[in-house]
């Protein structure tokens, strides 16, 4: 590898619409830079990550950003900049968003792949029929996953090299699968945009998949608070952590915490309409309402900042922008949403249930019903209370009898209303039952 490199970066207005390799690209949370400059002189390939920083600043205070090309044949010119920075990253790197061209330096990232290094890339198949409900799991030859120093159950990114699709999944080891394989299932590999090796029949898809470290977000580490609640969520309330395309969400959704997504997908995940779910991306967590997408609209480009939406209609054909055709498979986030976790157009993001929300709405609901069978329990701590009484008399004092019938009576009041959330989120639970 090369680098690193100093160009000049502009915003969407600097660009025409045929300077970007699929139309969707001038919408995304990336830096796009000609073809010919990553390979030459980052080199680097296309859809790798770099790290890129203030001209003349230290690396630390830059970010790591997804590297796209430009369209072949595309070339700067005096009034147009080397390269594109979407305006999200320019306001956390520079600490202000202004308008005109800057300089950033940019170089490699560790995980960068050179344009001819093959070794981290894999013909995809089907996966085997026992692993046919592995959704969230990519299987490679077991010799493979030692020499890529992966251990069963690690993370990884899987993209496609051709168009820079994104998923994170679980990678095992499979002894029978033949070396320079990936077995990824249907849905994964539909919207990772490459068929099985058993399917080569369709035109215009990649033929192979590349792994690499995942790059994820410097966030701090979740508190103990944090941990707790999760916990409490996971045994009471439950979920489905299902991988979900991104596509561009509606307009009026702009700046207002709202995906959506098709009733059957949010059934699967055992949420109703309004309904919060968490988003989770390069290592950060999402918290957003979740709506069903109206069946009258066609979802098409993605901000209300901006002219995207004619233009979308405009271009039904070129990049898929407008949808017509709903997916199960799809989350629709408008771009303030995908700014948050720094997702692109065509990621598979994971969604699950918001457990937290879903507890509390829950029982909110019921609280009343929760607090008469309590009180119609008075007999019962009444004769808990008079049988510690009797029991503890002999061996202590009256002020200590106190103490202790109250200890005792609030901890089975406690482990009765923990028993009854438990009866009540049970139907909650089950709709997370696959």
């Amino acid at each position: 590898m090369t680098g690193p490199v100093t160009v000049s970066v502009g915003e969407i207005e600097d660009f025409e619409q045929s300077d970007f390799h699929r139309y969707q690209d001038q919408f995304q949370h990336a830096l796009i830079l000609p073809s010919e400059l990553i390979r030459e002189e980052l080199g680097v390939a296309p859809y790798s990550y770099v790290d890129v920083t203030p001209n003349g600043r230290e690396w630390g205070e830059g970010e790591t950003v997804y590297l796209l090309p430009f369209a072949d044949g595309f070339e700067p010119t005096p009034d147009k900049p080397e390269g594109l920075l979407k305006g999200s990253y320019q306001e956390r790197i520079f600490e202000q968003r202004t308008s005109g061209t800057r300089k950033v330096d940019v170089r490699p990232h560790s995980t960068a792949r050179s344009p001819g290094d093959e070794t981290r890339l894999f013909v995809p198949v089907r996966l085997p029929v026992e692993k046919d409900t592995g959704l969230s799991t990519c299987y490679i030859n077991k010799g493979e996953l030692e020499e890529l120093e992966f251990t069963d159950g690690d993370t990884v990114e899987v993209y496609n090299p051709m168009n820079g699709n994104r998923a994170s999944l679980r990678v095992e080891g499979m002894g029978r699968l033949e070396r320079g394989t990936i077995a990824v299932g249907n849905v994964n590999r539909d919207s990772l945009g490459v068929i099985s090796v058993d399917e080569r029949s369709k035109e215009g898809w990649g033929e192979e998949l590349g792994i690499r470290d995942p790059v994820e977000a410097s966030l701090p580490d979740r508190t103990l608070t944090d941990q707790l609640w999760h916990s409490i969520g996971a045994l009471f309330v439950g979920y489905n952590r299902i991988n979900l395309e991104v596509r561009p969400g509606l307009d009026i959704d702009e700046e207002r915490r709202i995906v959506r997504v098709e009733p059957d997908t949010r059934n699967l995940l055992g949420i109703d309409s309004g309904d919060r779910v968490v988003i989770e991306w390069g290592g950060t967590e999402h918290n957003v309402k979740c709506l069903d997408l109206p069946d009258s609209v066609d979802v098409e480009a993605e901000s209300a900042t901006s002219d995207e939406m004619s233009k979308a209609a405009e271009n039904e054909d070129d990049g898929g922008i407008l949808t017509g055709n709903h997916s199960s498979n799809h989350i629709y986030m408008p771009s303030t949403e995908r700014k948050a976790v720094n997702a692109c157009i065509e990621d598979l993001v994971k969604v699950r249930r918001n457990m937290k929300y879903t507890m509390g709405k829950q029982v909110s609901l019921s609280i009343l019903g929760i607090l008469a069978a309590l009180v119609a329990g008075e007999p019962f701590f009444s004769t808990i209370s008079g049988y510690v009484s009797a029991v503890s008399s002999p061996y202590v004092t009256e002020p200590a009898i106190s103490v202790l019938q109250h200890v005792v009576v609030v901890g089975v009041f406690l482990a009765i209303s923990i028993l009854l959330i438990w009866v009540l989120l049970y139907q909650k639970r089950q709709e997370c039952e696959i």
